[in-house]
C-alpha cells in the first residue's frame, strides 16, 4: 500500500489470489507499484530493514510476517517481481507468495 501511495500513476491496484492443491494453499498478493528494486529484494525480510524514513517505519513488518509464517505456521513466504495485467494493460509489480500446508487439515 505504501509503495502505491508514493506513485503518481492513475492505476493503483492490489490483487489477491488464493489457490489450493491437494496438499497446499497458496496466497498471492500482487500490486502495480513497480516491483522491488533488484538490489533490495534479498534484504526486505531482514530485521530492521526499511526503505521508509526513520519516523515512518521500523522495518519489522515483513520480518515478523516471515517469522510467523515460516517458524510458527511451517509455511513459506517469498517475493518476486512480476508483470500483472489489469483491464488489458500490463504493469510491473511485486508478488508476495505465502504457501501453507493443508496436509492433515480440512481444505
Amino acid at each position: 500500500k505504501d509503495e502505491l501511495l508514493k506513485k503518481n500513476e492513475k492505476v493503483k491496484v492490489i490483487f489477491l489470489d488464493v489457490n489450493t492443491s491437494n496438499e497446499e494453499l497458496d496466497i498471492l498478493i500482487k500490486d502495480t507499484a513497480g516491483g522491488v528494486p533488484i538490489e533490495l529484494i534479498e534484504k526486505i525480510f531482514e530485521s530492521r530493514f526499511t526503505t521508509k524514513d526513520k519516523d515512518k517505519g521500523t522495518g519489522l513488518g515483513l520480518y515478523m510476517s516471515k517469522i510467523i509464517i515460516e517458524d510458527h505456521m511451517k509455511g513459506t513466504l517469498g517475493v518476486s517481481n512480476v508483470e500483472v495485467e489489469h483491464k488489458g494493460d500490463k504493469y510491473r509489480g511485486a508478488e508476495f507468495k505465502i504457501t501453507l500446508s493443508l496436509k492433515g487439515k480440512l481444505a
